[in-house]
């Protein structure tokens, strides 16, 4: 079975990537109730649930049923690149009742009626405004600590893509983002397990305005995808590396690492293995920033190191030279 979307010469053209805290704080929640899908963040998943220990979310809860579906306005098309939470939340408030309502029943279809959905069909602002207290409660104890974290992963995950699309096309950028996603002669497939009793062919055709593409860490494999006439055409896919953001303690230089470049910018180098802006790296080695700042533009001038902006930060990594001189040492 598959949803198929019909894909206009725009679209493609318009391909746009965006980081959304709201969709990672979606399935994180979602995630935290699918232990078999638990296996990259065991970590993650341990501190948080003594965080929320005794803690219950109802109203987020009743927006994801077992099935293959969530609600789309708890998940809106993010409306820029980058949005901080406060902003996406406000975009969640101000969803039109009869689009909540819609979206409710269409969860009581598949899953039943409950009395939490019940008030989202009576009252649905009222509804909202209990379900944004959650959404914020949930985001300031399992997420908000990591974000920075999880935003540098994701960062490098869509300048991954950027680079292949430039080098290699859209159609194998688009097609590299999940097993169960096709896309050929302007028609993408993607590709559902579904029940006997499940309805499970889809198709729709978009207008040629643009899709946003939106990687999340706690994304399992099967791609979710957003084509609701009320919010912009999306694509939601699991970030590469997705397992390595919680992070493991800063490994120590290699002797003969530093003994070329110093303890600190050996540290940094080693730091650079993963990607980061300059407060990220300064968290990790345990620095100032300005240290870090001072470091980086010295390996800078020596090539070792590069630099892209996204949004509100700039991302450092090691250049070709660079990783080519940590492979020397590592060998």
């Amino acid at each position: 079975m598959a949803f198929t979307i019909q894909i206009q010469p725009g679209d493609l053209e318009q391909l746009r990537f965006a980081v959304s805290p709201l969709i990672e704080l979606t399935f994180s929640y979602a995630l935290l109730h699918k232990p078999a899908h638990q296996g990259l963040h065991p970590r993650w998943v341990e501190a948080v649930n003594q965080n929320l220990s005794n803690l219950e979310f109802p109203y987020l809860a009743a927006l994801i049923p077992p099935k293959h579906y969530l609600a789309d306005f708890v998940t809106p098309t993010p409306s820029a690149d980058h949005s901080d939470i406060e902003t996406e939340l406000r975009r969640v408030r101000a969803t039109p009742p009869n689009v909540v309502r819609n979206n409710i029943e269409h969860i009581i279809d598949l899953d039943g009626e409950t009395e939490i959905r019940r008030h989202y069909l009576a009252y649905p602002d009222e509804a909202l405004f209990c379900l944004i207290e959650e959404l914020r409660l949930f985001w300031q104890r399992a997420l908000s600590l990591y974000w920075s974290r999880i935003e540098t992963v994701l960062e490098n995950d869509i300048l991954f893509r950027a680079r292949q699309q430039a080098l290699e096309g859209a159609e194998k950028m688009v097609n590299n983002l999940g097993e169960d996603l096709r896309y050929q002669s302007r028609t993408l497939e993607i590709l559902q397990h579904c029940a006997p009793t499940q309805i499970c062919h889809y198709l729709t055709t978009l207008s040629g305005t643009g899709i946003r593409l939106v990687p999340t860490v706690f994304k399992d494999a099967l791609i979710s995808w957003q084509t609701a006439p009320e919010w912009e055409p999306m694509i939601i896919y699991g970030a590469r590396g997705a397992g390595l953001w919680y992070g493991t303690e800063q490994m120590e230089p290699e002797g003969a690492l530093r003994a070329v470049f110093g303890d600190a910018r050996a540290a940094l180098l080693q730091a650079l293995t993963l990607p980061g802006h300059t407060s990220e790296l300064a968290q990790r080695l345990g620095i100032t920033s300005g240290a870090v700042s001072q470091q980086l533009a010295k390996l800078n001038e020596a090539g070792l190191v590069e630099s892209h902006r996204s949004g509100y930060h700039v991302y450092y990594r090691l250049s070709h030279r660079g990783a080519q001189l940590m492979a020397l040492f590592a060998g």
